[in-house]
Parts: C-alpha cells; structure tokens; sequence
C-alpha cells in the first residue's frame, strides 16, 4: 500500500479570539483562529487567517494558557475547504490539525509579578 501524501504546514502568528472546547468525531478538541500577518508586493500587510483543531493534552494546556492575542507557534496538516458565507459568497477556509503548537507569550509573561520558578535546583550537583 502507497503512503499518502500530506501536507504540513508552520506558522507563527496570534489568536483573534480565546480558544473554545468542542466536540469533533466523539473527540473533545481545542480550536482557535490564528493571525499570521505579512508585507504583499505592494509592501501592503495583509492577513491570512487559520483554524486550529489540537487534541488530547496540548488541547487541555491551549485551553489554560492561551487567550486572544496571545503569539503562537503551530506546526500541522494543513486542509483547505470551501465555505458559503451568509451572504451567498464561495470563501477559502484554512483548517491545521495541530501536531505541536508553541506558546511564544502567555497569560502569565504578560504579567511582570509572576516569575515562574524553575523546577530544579541550579546548585544541586548532577550524579555523573
């Protein structure tokens, strides 16, 4: 049997709203959309938009520690569908089903008080 071909994608980029739970094939996920912003040929900025699907534990950490805004690193199966606005309109819908995502800035760097400390002690002699 031939391996199918795939398509993987790379992003960096910002949430436009909070990720919200839903449920997909029985599955509980974590979606949200993602900016990625860069400069045309007519040195214009234009925005391309993402849906991200992520499951399991990294959907779990997405939902507690990402919100709108926040910058984001994904990495996954990039599918292309098309959609009808309400408007009647054909638009082009970018989905990644997310294999690693990446959290570039967090609820908690943007807050200068919490210092996060580190889980081991830089003093302790390493056994080897």
């Amino acid at each position: 049997m031939a391996k199918q071909d795939e398509c993987y994608l790379s992003i960096i980029g910002r949430l436009g709203r909070d990720p919200e739970v839903k449920t997909i094939n029985e599955k509980e996920a974590t979606v949200f959309s993602v900016a990625v912003n860069s400069i045309g040929r007519d040195r214009a900025e234009e925005t391309t938009w993402f849906n991200v699907t992520v499951f399991g534990r990294k959907a779990d950490a997405c939902q507690q520690y990402l919100s709108k805004g926040s910058q984001v690193y994904v990495r996954g199966q990039l599918k292309a569908g098309l959609f009808k606005t309400q408007g009647g309109e054909t638009r082009l819908s970018l989905n990644i089903n997310a294999d690693s995502v990446q959290f570039l800035d967090s609820r908690q760097a943007s807050n200068d008080t919490n210092e996060v400390e580190p889980s081991f002690d830089p003093n302790e002699e390493i056994p080897f």
